[in-house]
Parts: C-alpha cells; structure tokens; sequence
C-alpha cells in the first residue's frame, strides 16, 4: 500500500478523481487492518491531491496531520527519556488534536492511555484534561488543557 501512495504522490498523473479515489482506497484498507500510520499517510496523500486542485481546505487537513505526526514523535522521545508526566501531557494533547479532529473514538482511546500511565506512573491528573471529552455544540470553539506539571 505504501509504494502505491508514493506512485499517487509522486506519480504525476492527470486522473485526479482516480488518484483522490485511489487514495481513499487505501486509506480505507489501511483503516480496516488498523494501520493508523498509513490511514494517516494515505490522508495526506488525498489532502496534497486536493491542495493540488485548488482546494484551499486541504491546509486544515496537512495541519491536522501535521500535529498528529508531531505528538507521535514527541510520544516518543518521551517514552525514550522515561518523562512520565511528559507522556501524560503529549497524550492529553493528542487526546485533545483527535477530538477537535471529529474523531472521538481515537480520542477516547489516547485519554485511555493518558490514563494508564498517569496510573503507572504516579503521575497526578487533573480531570479538566478529560473535558474535551464531553459533547462540546458545534459552534464552541475548542479548549485545551494539559496534565498539571509536578510537584
């Protein structure tokens, strides 16, 4: 799937709607077998497409993508360093980056982890970092809390 995203990226084709389709494909696949990585590569693949056609909406859609690869990798230094209350933090904010997404699911289940290793280690939360949580209207803007540093 990898090496047809590449081709979709890089292929310069002209069958724009077959690319975007193509894309979603894959995307969909990649979905099914829980390859969130590559859900979100085929994501941007399909946001690159349509930044391509003038769809100036797409940015939203790279920034989005964008902040989930950050807090990934920040997970990870995290994680590397042994920085239990950082881990909690970053996975508060990814937490928070899901729900302002429209993916509460993938929301639920990083608040889930924040949880565990908050657990795990000691770490204190304040339950304000589960609020994004909460059915928020539509038209209020998001809000984002972090877990309180240590003391």
């Amino acid at each position: 799937m990898t090496t047809e995203l590449e081709m979709l990226e890089f292929g310069g084709g002209t069958d724009f709607v077959g690319q975007l389709a193509a894309a979603a494909g894959i995307e969909r696949d990649a979905a099914a077998l829980g390859a969130t990585g590559l859900v979100m590569n085929a994501r941007l693949v399909q946001a690159d497409l349509r930044y391509g056609g003038r769809d100036l909406d797409a940015v939203a859609a790279v920034v989005r993508i964008h902040q989930w690869a950050i807090a990934r990798q920040a997970l990870e230094l995290a994680t590397a360093i042994g920085d239990v209350w950082l881990q909690a933090a970053v996975l508060t904010n990814m937490s928070c980056n899901e729900s302002d997404a429209g993916e509460p699911q993938r929301a639920v289940e990083a608040a889930e982890k924040m949880m565990a290793v908050a657990a795990t280690g000691g770490v204190t939360l304040n339950l304000l970092t589960l609020s994004h949580l909460s059915t928020r209207p539509s038209h209020q803007p998001p809000t984002h809390r972090q877990a309180d540093p240590p003391r």
